[in-house]
């Protein structure tokens, strides 16, 4: 039997079409608008206790800070704790907790916080920054500046972090650093105040008193009352003994600032270099009422009551001095004193005993040398300065004054 002809509109047996359904109602599709499946959330089982836990961990931190600012340290010593139990490798915990033990003046421990800190995160700027802080205070340069480089690395062209770095090689004496830290720093911000404050402080330890002077001009266009800048530009002229041109800028400091230390120390400094002794004497006791338990000023008062005359005032201002602490000048300053009554065995004695303790200061040296002149014991006077050149080596001014006294 022939099969059945199969042509495009006849399909195979049990393959006919289905009979046409019922028109449906319009969809959402032909009225236009999108067809939005809901799609069922499959969260991991952790997520939400994990958001919950960033969160409190934020609340944390944010609570820690906010004690500190408000200067509540067991607050936020509190607060820095729970979040460091959740998380102990917390940075903002970590910092948090060295800045509690700041807060209470405990910088052995802050400073094993920041390092714990570092262990964990060896880039948080916070940590190093801190830390490094710490370690100037404690004169450990060497270490303050290893962090200080370091941050350096991780905050590239941060002018306040190459200024800090250039203090830190000035305290350590390492000059050049210091200096190409500064010019650094400048190079990238010519104007900043305080790299140029820096280098001014770096050019007068080295002795370049006019490249310093020149510097804190630049300083004083921007401020021109500013005290700081005028007594260290004033210090300048001092040390080059430009008395005159020292004493004229203490002054300005002094208008702006009539009670500064620096100020009126200099003034009353430039008047002594100046020879006016009965106005230096004022000076010098107007720097000791702002400061009257100060021992250098009181052994300078001493002096300056020397040059006047007054020697009850002298042995006054001297045992004052000598009274708060060992003073080489307190002492020389009773000699002379001694020496100025003629009672030359007082001085004599005084001076042996200071000449035991400084065994190789030439001054002490000479000063007794001279009170055995004036005793009349020239011979022990010379053999005096003859040990004290075979104890110490070449000293042109002892080696002059055994000349002058054999001439």
């Amino acid at each position: 039997m022939n099969s059945p002809r199969l042509t495009r509109r006849s399909r195979s047996p049990g393959t006919e079409r289905p009979p046409p359904m019922a028109p449906a109602s319009p969809s959402p599709r032909s009225l236009g608008s999108p067809i939005v499946y809901p799609r069922k959330r499959v969260a991991h089982p952790m997520a939400d206790r994990r958001d919950i836990d960033r969160l409190q961990l934020v609340r944390l931190s944010q609570a820690g800070y906010r004690a500190l600012r408000e200067r509540c340290p067991e607050e936020a010593e509190k607060q820095f704790e729970e979040l460091l139990r959740l998380d102990p490798t917390n940075s903002y915990g970590l910092v948090g907790m060295a800045q509690v033990a700041l807060a209470r003046g405990e910088r052995r421990e802050a400073i094993a916080w920041f390092e714990r800190c570092l262990a964990c995160h060896p880039d948080k700027s916070q940590a190093l920054e801190g830390a490094a802080r710490i370690y100037e205070e404690l004169d450990d340069h060497p270490k303050a500046i290893e962090l200080l480089r370091r941050l350096a690395d991780v905050r590239p062209g941060d002018v306040v972090v190459l200024t800090h770095l250039g203090d830190a090689y000035r305290k350590a004496e390492d000059n050049d650093r210091s200096r190409a830290a500064y010019e650094r720093a400048l190079g990238i911000e010519p104007g900043n105040g305080y790299a140029i404050t820096g280098l001014a402080h770096l050019d007068f330890n080295c002795g370049r008193y006019q490249e310093a002077i020149q510097l804190w001009r630049r300083v004083l266009e921007g401020t021109p009352s500013d005290v700081r800048a005028l007594t260290a530009l004033g210090n300048c002229y001092r040390r080059m003994r430009e008395f005159s041109q020292a004493l004229d800028i203490y002054e300005r400091a002094r208008e702006a600032e009539p009670r500064n230390f620096y100020a009126l120390f200099g003034i009353a400094d430039s008047l002594r270099g100046l020879g006016v002794s009965d106005r230096a004497l004022a000076a010098w006791e107007a720097v000791l009422e702002i400061d009257p338990g100060n021992r250098i000023i009181l052994t300078r008062v001493g002096d300056a009551c020397l040059k006047v005359g007054d020697l009850v005032r002298a042995e006054s201002r001297y045992h004052e001095a000598l009274r708060i602490g060992f003073d080489l000048y307190a002492v020389m300053g009773l000699a002379r004193v001694a020496g100025k009554r003629a009672d030359y065995g007082r001085a004599i004695e005084l001076l042996g005993e200071l000449s035991e303790r400084e065994p190789r200061n030439g001054k002490v040296a000479i000063a007794l040398a001279d009170s055995l002149l004036l005793a009349g014991d020239r011979d022990r006077a010379v053999r005096t300065l003859r040990a004290f050149l075979e104890r110490t080596g070449p000293d042109r001014q002892v080696a002059e004054r055994v000349a002058q006294i054999e001439g």
